[in-house]
């Protein structure tokens, strides 16, 4: 479910701690670490280590900026784990309840998990509001090359007219990752 190109949250107390104690997203090792970090005998085990570290930043700050981090990155391990379901209510949360910049990751995220379900119509709804209102965390570009890829398979066409522009971009992050896109879709007939 992860993109390359979804964007990092900027690191925060409680949310950021539990997520590095759980070992989320830095490869923690099962056996004996090689650099000191979080080690557990099974990804089962992490994976419950991280649910429970996350869940109680949840809790503890609930309607607050730390809360809607740990429920964001809460609703990743979901999507990882191919709990779809709750990661998308925990994603819905997020966007509903967050601060612009948070809800606009989960806003991205939350596409995503709708075209993994073959529901390209809200996917390009959400995008189309990143895309018409852009944070300092998810850039327009960032929304239509989202779409242009979730619809890369259905819809070569429009993918094509959207990864065009980005892909002949000078000096833009997205650049190289839109020309990628666009070599992997069919040769217009």
């Amino acid at each position: 479910m992860a993109d390359d190109l979804l964007p990092r949250l900027p690191a925060h107390g409680e949310a950021e701690s539990a997520r590095r104690r759980a070992g989320v997203d830095d490869g923690a090792y099962r056996g004996p670490p090689p650099n000191g970090g979080p080690s557990f005998p099974t990804e089962e085990a992490r994976a419950d280590a991280a649910q429970k570290a996350l869940n109680k930043v949840v809790t503890g700050y609930a309607g607050d900026p730390e809360g809607f981090l740990a429920e964001y990155y809460l609703a990743g391990t979901d999507a990882d784990a191919g709990k779809l379901d709750q990661a998308r209510r925990k994603y819905q949360d997020v966007v509903d309840h967050a601060d612009a910049s948070t809800a606009s990751v989960a806003r991205l995220a939350l596409a995503q998990i709708h075209f993994a379900e073959n529901r390209p119509n809200d996917a390009r709804a959400l995008l189309k509001e990143l895309a018409d209102h852009p944070t300092d965390l998810v850039s327009k570009d960032q929304a239509d090359y989202t779409l242009a890829k979730g619809l890369a398979a259905t819809q070569p066409e429009e993918a094509r007219k959207l990864l065009l522009p980005l892909a002949s971009r000078i000096g833009s992050d997205i650049t190289q990752a839109a020309a990628a896109a666009l070599a992997e879709l069919p040769q217009p007939k």
